[in-house]
Parts: structure tokens; sequence; C-alpha cells
């Protein structure tokens, strides 16, 4: 069932993906209520730590995703193209969060202002992502410039100047 709650819920998705990435599940279809009942409860709990799940920066992210994975996270700031590529080389996935108008996904079924995705790769052609908003979302690829100018932290009054960051979330 598409409402509220999942239309608000790539953060939620995002970075379960990566949880499911290093407890080394296998790519492919996970099974849809499994996902559910997990992002429910991520959900709850930044309920529980915020008062609200919906659009959380990238410093409420490190913040809860430290507290509820137990993992650390880093937050790179105005990150390279280059800088990402090594860190994806280094095997490990980058939660990108984005100014969702400008990724111009032709699967959206409606433009947001803040969307997150994971990106879990490159190729000669851009950055390799999964990406929640679509069902088409996985091992989809964005170019490098074109998902690097979309990079945007949630900054509600104003997405189009709000800075470039990503999220790492590392391995236990």
């Amino acid at each position: 069932m598409w409402d509220h709650t999942h239309e608000e819920a790539c953060e939620e998705a995002s970075f379960y993906m990566v949880d499911q990435f290093y407890k080394k599940m296998p790519e492919g279809l996970m099974d849809p209520q499994k996902v559910d009942d997990d992002l429910q409860k991520i959900i709850a709990a930044e309920i529980k730590m915020f008062g609200y799940f919906e659009d959380t920066n990238a410093a409420e992210l490190e913040q809860f995703l430290e507290s509820y994975y137990s993992r650390k996270v880093e937050i790179l700031r105005s990150p390279t193209i280059e800088q990402m590529k090594r860190i994806l080389a280094a095997g490990y996935p980058i939660l990108a969060p984005n100014y969702g108008k400008a990724l111009y996904n032709p699967f959206y079924t409606s433009q947001t202002d803040y969307h997150m995705i994971t990106i879990r790769g490159y190729n000669e052609k851009g950055f390799i992502t999964n990406d929640p908003g679509t069902k088409r979302g996985e091992a989809w690829v964005y170019e490098f410039d074109h998902l690097w100018n979309a990079l945007r932290d949630w900054k509600p009054d104003d997405m189009l100047n709000a800075p470039k960051v990503v999220l790492v979330m590392f391995p236990d």
C-alpha cells in the first residue's frame, strides 16, 4: 500500500538497504512484508528519537543511524565525485540525500523536494544506485555530474541552496 508513510520512507529504505548489504543479503527482491515490518520499526524508532520521521537532515541521520544500528557514520560535506568513487571502491555504499526534482527520474510518479537514494557502485556511465522512489530503482544509473548536481542536505526552505552532503554507514 502506497500511503504517506511509504511516500516519506526513502531515507529509511535507503539505510535499510545498506544494512542488508552489510548483513550479506543476496541482491534482488526482498520479502515485501518483512521489509515493510522492518521499515515500520525504523520509523517508530525515529519518531521516538525526534518526534517525526519525515525529512531528516544529515546530522539527525548520523545521530539516528549510530544509535539504531550501532555503527559508525561519517558525513562528507561537499564531496567530490572522485571521493565518492574511492568510498565505493573500498566497498562502502553511500547514502545520498538529493533535491529530488533535480534527479529527473522518468519513472517517478511525483517529483519531491527531498529524496534519498543509496549509491552502490559506479561504471563508465555513472553512479549505480538503488532508488526507493520507483519500482525500477534497482541498479538505476545516474550520470556522475547529474547525481552530483542533485546532492543536497535537507533544508526545507531552500533546497536549491542546501549544502552537498553524503553519508557513509560503516559495517560493524
